[in-house]
């Protein structure tokens, strides 16, 4: 764990700022460069593809998962973040997940 990502996770989820909670578990291990995480895809002909996406793309395609394979835990999940705290700086990031319950994974 790096910091300032695993004190900013500890200290959203005590101030009970979930989207920057999130945000923040994301960047915790320290592989996020400029907002970029950088995944490695292996392809049909065996090569692997470098692709690199955003934070905010990849827990939004993590979401998706979530959602289409345990939409019970997910709607806790999102019972949970109901409770967040209005000086979370990322709102969006709870906005989209509950976008994602009320319009499916294919949003």
């Amino acid at each position: 764990m790096v910091e300032p990502w695993a004190t900013e996770y500890c200290t959203a989820i005590a101030e009970q700022r979930y989207g920057d909670a999130i945000y923040a578990r994301y960047n915790i291990f320290g592989d996020i460069k400029d907002g970029m995480l950088t995944l490695w895809d292996c392809t049909d002909e065996g090569p692997y593809r470098e692709r690199n996406i955003t934070v905010y793309e990849q827990i939004m395609e993590d979401a998706r998962g979530y959602y289409d394979g345990y939409q019970v835990l997910y709607q806790e999940a999102l019972d949970f973040y109901s409770s967040n705290s209005p000086n979370d700086s990322r709102r969006d990031i709870i906005e989209a997940l509950n976008n994602v319950m009320y319009n499916g994974s294919g949003f």
